[in-house]
């Protein structure tokens, strides 16, 4: 009975050490997935943006020539004023930051393991 105790305590203490570089190593899969997504939505709307600005100039342009020069101009905002995006940008450098860190840690204990 003792060994049985003792050979299961043995299993446990093996599963604990291995299992958190198991699932830091995924965490920081998952974060570097949510970051490549991030930046890609970031693109496409960064070239929404920039499609939607020359749909705006050619309209400005036909109107000009149709109408009289007092038609209100457009603001456009670009993306940096836009505080969606600045909070966005925010995100990407936190998350960058926070997946550098778990790489350090990552690369610590397995230098430990080695």
């Amino acid at each position: 009975m003792v060994k049985k105790i003792a050979l299961f305590c043995l299993s446990l203490i093996l599963v604990v050490v291995i299992m958190p570089p198991l699932t830091l190593a995924q965490g920081t899969s998952y974060l570097e997935s949510r970051l490549s997504r991030l930046e890609a939505e970031n693109y496409q709307m960064r070239s929404l943006i920039t499609q939607l600005d020359a749909q705006v100039d050619a309209l400005q342009q036909s109107g000009a020539s149709r109408r009289s020069p007092t038609v209100p101009s457009i603001t456009r905002t670009t993306p940096s004023s836009d505080p969606m995006f600045d909070r966005l940008a925010t995100l990407v450098v936190e998350l960058k930051q926070r997946i550098n860190k778990l790489e350090a840690q990552v690369a610590k204990l397995q230098k430990k393991r080695s």
